[in-house]
């Protein structure tokens, strides 16, 4: 009796592990989804914001070339900004509080954000650190630390962030996302005048995947992105998305600042998708 019994608990767990198998199998295998795009677009508006934050707090600390007034404007009067030197490392901390603060694009922020870096302000590459604190973007809750790497000119002449992501965002309900990357955004136009905001224009390219509950996709900038200062919105560029042999192609459009791009799945007919 108790060998059968035993038998019965083996034939049991081969089962579950099958139905796991099963499972995956199927999530992995599944096509891309409009859903899934609206939520990329949700992750890629948070790490956006942290990307500027990350530089504008760099650039507030060191007073790179008066942009500190650019960089206040960004943050308006959300966070507060405290620095401590030891030895030659600066440790920035901004902090929105427990209860939040709302940037001057709207989102609202939580927790803090700690970097640190080196005070040798003129060498043309600065690798700044960056971890995170109990910090939410809306309601996401962003966990990780990695690498910023500002370089002050790049082959253009123009200033260039390049953001290493390795974070965890957790949506309200615990859906736990995974991304893992490459950003990099090249400050084009309006470097040369820091007291104005509106006349700045940044292309951005880069590369990551995203390990979500219905498996894991890739995203590839065929297109550079175009980011201007005057507007909460990319207002060009395409994201190639990719899982096994499903593919979503999102068309920021022709320059029109407008939270709509424009969604093609499979080969399919595109629609309008609102960011």
């Amino acid at each position: 009796m108790r060998t059968k019994i035993f038998s019965l608990f083996i034939a049991i767990g081969i089962i579950a592990v099958s139905c796991n198998k099963d499972e995956n199998a199927m999530a992995s295998k599944q096509g891309i989804t409009r859903e899934e795009i609206a939520m990329e677009g949700k992750f890629d508006k948070s790490i956006d914001d942290v990307d500027n934050i990350i530089e504008q707090g760099f650039l507030i600390q060191s007073g790179a070339d008066g942009r500190a007034l650019n960089s206040s404007r960004f943050l308006s009067d959300c966070g507060t900004i405290t620095s401590v030197l030891e030895g030659n490392t600066w440790t920035v901390t901004i902090d929105f509080g427990i209860d939040g603060c709302t940037l001057s694009n709207g989102n609202i922020l939580k927790g803090k954000i700690i970097l640190s870096f080196t005070n040798d302000f003129q060498t043309m590459t600065k690798v700044i650190s960056y971890t995170f604190e109990n910090f939410y973007h809306n309601d996401i809750s962003l966990n990780g630390n990695k690498t910023f790497t500002r370089v002050k000119a790049n082959a253009n002449g123009n200033p260039e962030s390049r953001f290493d992501i390795d974070m965890t965002l957790t949506l309200a309900n615990g859906d736990a996302y995974t991304r893992t990357g490459l950003r990099v955004r090249e400050w084009t136009a309006g470097h040369d005048t820091p007291h104005i905001y509106a006349d700045d224009i940044h292309l951005i390219t880069g590369n990551w995947t995203t390990t979500s509950p219905n498996g894991t996709k890739s995203a590839t900038i065929t297109v550079p992105l175009k980011k201007l200062g005057s507007c909460h919105y990319i207002v060009e560029g395409i994201i190639v998305f990719t899982r096994n042999d499903s593919e979503a192609i999102l068309d920021f459009g022709n320059g029109e600042c407008d939270n709509q791009a424009m969604l093609t799945i499979d080969g399919g007919v595109p629609t309008a998708i609102t960011l």
